[in-house]
């Protein structure tokens, strides 16, 4: 690096990588390979199409390819152009899976069958389960079903995963799904599935979402009967508990259901840093699947098999009596769970998917069961000692391979990719990092181990402790409960690593990109042609379909006005918003050119930033009642008079995520400053986007119409739009 430039982040293209590899809001992400091949989901929120897709060569050079959720305005009609009120909500953290098995023909031979699945929630709507043969064709979406066949419409299950369980032939055996309910039952919860992973076997729509029911929540009593019109819940509607029952889920005595308890959670340790919950001895089988760990805010979590296919799963590790114990006989369960007011990324591991069984020596009776869960034993796997600290806390993610045929040394490696996870800290909000695995004694700890460093105590379990008090995973005590001891010194937080030693060269990926829409100047590596958006480009909710267009005008993007979706002029409001999301990097350009001759009185376009709902800034063009056109910044007249017919619009972000709008009016030989200076920032868990946009309250938003060249409310004509950035 010597007589270089240190890039700030990603592909130093000297052989090793800088945190994050993308240094803008991807959040939540979840990682599978197939082949030479890595593919990564994402989180997307309110935008639209739902979950992006990402591919990758070396897993530091990322590009979009598809997206799983191309019908959001079916799943949950919040998310529509129609209703745009779904800020902070809408598509969060989710699993993806290719699922390979073998199925047996009435003749006894077998067939390969494999099949692509994403398991998210929209947080406002339900459980959903997108599939797809070819991960580059069209996903199939629609809601989990229940045990009664009724769609799982039950907000706030988050974090959804899932894992089969294949007979010794390769024909699946179960299927399960793990997943959470934060801000309600804030635990780990187990669900049995059918084999095609289309249906919970124990869950119960009618109790899994109980609206504003927050006795329950707050006392674990069983929940009323909601009430159904077919499979749609009747608004808060209760009737009678169909099994009259009232009782209290720690105790399983009757109790008045509008008394208040307060919360009892309580962690158990013993030596072997075991952890087994004692508020859910008492459970009701069949609503809500079980609660395998009774810990409070419990997130992010995902069911890990590292099997025999992996070098990996064939190694061993000391046991609680000394014995060897295979990797590949253990099911990992990880999660981020709150402690000490940050978010601790962690791993349960056991033989059995709910826990093992030991008698009071310490030996292993048996695998747990829906009815008796099992104990887990567990270890946190990093801990973050970057500055400023909230800047740079990992939290969520999943594992991945380098095998040894792909790797240049012949060698297995494993990685773990995660989020930054603290929202309110940086425009970018929750940028991806890539962290090195180090196993010891069969537990993937990732970042940089130091056994002398004083990051960290490891705690002294006390057995006798209810609940466990010791000095914890982060030397502080905690007034509530402790978590687990962990036995092994995790690893911690790191920037700047030697790149996966994958084979071939890999060449620097954008992935945001410019797009000259087909023939303009400053083409991308993935532009919008024949018709299509370029995958880079996310819709602000789904977008009105018949108000934009790549091909009435070959060459360009058009955008139709409409109105906002209450009237007002808040950009919060106005549909049809393309974006991309904003870079953090140390000089970031975005710029539109658009030709204004085809507006009309009432309508604005131009160019903003925007986060989550919290804030934006615009600088654009505004007609008035007469066909004056005056440049705005922030939707106030400048008194800038615009005659000509193109106009260049650009954004100008410096390393301190501080932008400047310019503008030109002569074909970019000169630009002009507009307006005062705008700090970018994050707001409702996402971060800052660049977008254009356009609309026109004079339209009275009949969904019936469809605008042409003749009959419309105006519109522009996006010749490119550029984005540049250093690294």
């Amino acid at each position: 690096m010597e007589g270089k430039t240190r890039k700030h982040w990603g592909d130093q293209q000297d052989g090793t990588y800088r945190n994050p590899i993308l240094n803008a809001d991807y959040s939540d992400p979840d990682i599978v390979r197939e082949g030479d091949t890595y593919y990564m989901i994402t989180s997307t929120f309110q935008f639209s199409p739902g979950m992006a897709i990402l591919e990758s060569k070396d897993l530091i050079n990322w590009k979009t390819i598809n997206y799983a959720m191309d019908n959001l305005d079916e799943l949950c009609e919040d998310l529509n152009w129609t209703k745009m009120n779904s800020y902070n909500q809408g598509v969060y953290a989710g699993s993806l899976r290719h699922l390979k098995w073998k199925e047996k023909r009435p003749d006894g031979t077998y067939v390969d069958k494999c099949k692509w699945y994403m398991y998210t929630t929209i947080i406002n709507g339900g459980i959903v389960v997108a599939t797809a043969d070819d991960i580059y064709g069209k996903w199939t979406c629609d809601y989990m079903k229940d045990k009664n066949g009724l769609p799982v419409k039950a907000r706030q299950w988050d974090d959804n995963c899932p894992y089969w369980e294949f007979n010794e032939d390769g024909t699946r055996k179960a299927a399960y799904m793990i997943s959470s309910n934060p801000g309600f039952n804030w635990y780990l919860h187990m669900f049995q599935m059918s084999l095609d992973g289309m249906q919970l076997l124990d869950g119960d729509v009618r109790y899994m979402q109980v609206p504003f029911d927050t006795v329950r929540r707050r006392t674990g009593v069983t929940p009323k009967e909601m009430l159904f019109e077919g499979d749609t819940p009747m608004g808060n509607t209760l009737m009678g508990d169909p099994d009259g029952e009232v009782l209290d889920k720690y105790t399983g005595e009757p109790i008045p259901s509008a008394n208040r308890c307060g919360l009892a959670h309580r962690a158990v340790m013993n030596e072997y840093g075991d952890i087994k919950s004692t508020t859910n001895a008492y459970q009701i089988l069949g609503r809500e699947g079980v609660i395998i760990s009774d810990i409070s805010s419990v997130e992010a979590s995902k069911i890990i098999r590292f099997d025999e296919s992996t070098a990996i799963g064939k190694t061993t590790f000391t046991g609680r009596h000394g014995e060897n114990q295979k990797v590949s006989d253990y099911i990992y369960i990880f999660s981020s769970e709150y402690w000490d007011d940050t978010r601790i990324p962690l791993l349960r591991r056991a033989k059995c998917i709910y826990g093992d069984i030991f008698d009071e020596n310490g030996v292993y009776v048996g695998p747990g069961s829906p009815e008796q869960i099992g104990v887990y034993e567990t270890q946190r796997i990093c801990v973050n000692t970057t500055v400023p600290y909230d800047m740079r806390e990992p939290n969520q993610g999943g594992y991945i391979d380098v095998p040894a045929e792909l790797a240049e040394d012949h060698k297995e490696h494993w990685y773990w990719i995660t989020q930054h996870g603290n929202n309110f800290v940086a425009a970018e909000c929750r940028p991806t990092s890539l962290l090195p695995v180090t196993w010891v004694e069969g537990w993937p700890l990732v970042g940089e181990l130091d056994e002398n460093g004083e990051y960290l105590s490891k705690g002294i379990a006390d057995s006798s402790a209810d609940p466990y008090d010791g000095t914890g995973l982060n030397g502080n005590t905690n007034d509530s409960i402790h978590h687990p001891q962990a036995k092994y010194k995790p690893g911690r937080m790191g920037m700047h690593y030697k790149k996966p030693p994958i084979k071939g060269k890999h060449p620097i990926l954008n992935f945001q990109d410019s797009d000259n829409f087909g023939s303009g100047p400053y083409a991308g590596q993935q532009n919008s042609i024949n018709g299509k958006l370029s995958p880079n480009w996310m819709w602000n909710y789904v977008p009105r379909n018949a108000f934009w267009s790549l091909t009435q005008r070959p060459g360009y993007f058009r955008m139709y006005a409409f109105s906002t979706v209450d009237g007002s002029r808040n950009l919060f409001c106005v549909g049809n918003i393309l974006s991309q999301r904003y870079i953090a990097a140390s000089h970031v350009l975005a710029e539109i050119k658009i030709d204004i001759h085809h507006m009309k009185p009432g309508q604005e376009a131009g160019l903003i930033h925007f986060n989550g709902g919290k804030s934006y800034s615009s600088i654009g063009i505004i007609m008035d009642e007469e066909g004056k056109k005056y440049l705005s910044f922030n939707q106030k007249d400048t008194e800038i008079l615009v005659k000509e017919s193109d106009v260049i619009l650009r954004s100008m972000v410096d390393d301190q995520a501080v932008n400047e709008y310019w503008y030109s009016v002569d074909q970019g030989e000169t630009f002009h400053k507009c307006g005062e200076p705008y700090e970018l920032s994050c707001g409702g868990y996402r971060g800052d986007c660049i977008g254009i946009y356009t609309y026109n309250n004079y339209e009275k938003r009949d969904c019936s119409f469809v605008p042409d060249e003749e009959t419309n409310f105006g519109y522009i004509d996006v010749e490119y739009f550029r984005y540049e950035y250093e690294r």
